[in-house]
């Protein structure tokens, strides 16, 4: 792909409207409007990517963060690189209003990730953001059909088989996400039941994962089970903040309290 986004235009999004913005050449120039050089070393590249992940996830975040990679993988493209550029694209789309840019992200989240699934397919981090940027692609169409949904099954199930612990089971919790959404059969992958029991199998394992209790909520509240979907939501809200929950979990919170609030007036969420 030969992508040519401006980091400055990503910035000037932050602070204005969406703009024009796409995914390719954010670490070729500064990264902020107050002229933060970035490094040359990949390593440190990767360092300082990492830790913007890290720190947030405001476009400007992402944007540096982005930046950050795209220069190492410049210097020297690597399965770190493409891995990392996958998520920093993925998680960029979501702050983009315009429909077509968005996709541009995805589809160069999705590049990304096949060649690191390509370079290293026994590692988990290139099968991690390929089933995650699959997800965004189908949050993106405006029905994704059964075959989109098979996408992510298969990349989900490829993670959760060979590295079933990596990011508190998230192949598992991908799978569950994805049969909990999806229509059920002909239509799409769906099912309710299979939903329910590998997002219960991923809290045996990991009772302390807030995704998982906010996922496994939800498949309870689609299943008619309003109590356990209850105390799954409740679940969500006494998570502590503490690592990643800390950073994306305030989204999750306020659906949970949604949730909670249709839960005690009886209706629809």
């Amino acid at each position: 792909m030969a992508f040519s986004p401006s980091i400055r235009i990503i910035l000037l999004a932050v602070m204005l409207t969406q703009v024009n913005c796409t995914p390719g050449s954010l670490g070729g120039q500064q990264v902020d409007l107050q002229r933060e050089a970035l490094p040359e070393d990949p390593v440190t590249l990767l360092r300082v990517a990492d830790s913007k992940w890290a720190e947030g996830r405001s476009l400007t975040h992402l944007a540096r963060g982005a930046a950050a990679v795209e220069r190492a993988h410049r210097i020297a493209p690597t399965y770190e690189t493409h891995w990392r550029l996958s998520r920093f694209y993925a998680a960029i789309s979501e702050g983009v209003e315009q429909r077509n840019l968005r996709t541009r992200f995805i589809d160069a989240a999705l590049d990304h990730a096949n060649q690191a699934v390509a370079l290293k397919p026994s590692k988990p981090e290139g099968y991690g953001t390929l089933a995650v940027a699959r997800g965004y692609q189908a949050r993106n169409m405006l029905a994704p059909g059964r075959s989109t949904q098979k996408l992510i099954e298969e990349a989900a199930e490829a993670l959760y088989d060979d590295h079933p612990t990596y990011d508190e089971g998230l192949g598992h919790r991908v799978l569950g996400g994805l049969y909990a959404q999806a229509p059920p059969w002909p239509a799409g992958v769906g099912d309710l039941e299979s939903a329910i029991e590998i997002l219960q199998e991923n809290i045996e394992q990991f009772p302390n994962s807030a995704l998982t209790h906010f996922f496994l909520g939800e498949a309870y509240l689609k299943f008619g089970r309003s109590g356990l979907a209850k105390a799954a939501f409740l679940k969500v809200l006494s998570a502590p903040r503490a690592g990643e929950w800390a950073i994306v979990g305030a989204s999750y919170r306020t659906k949970a309290r949604r949730y909670l609030s249709s839960i005690r007036e009886g209706g629809s969420p």
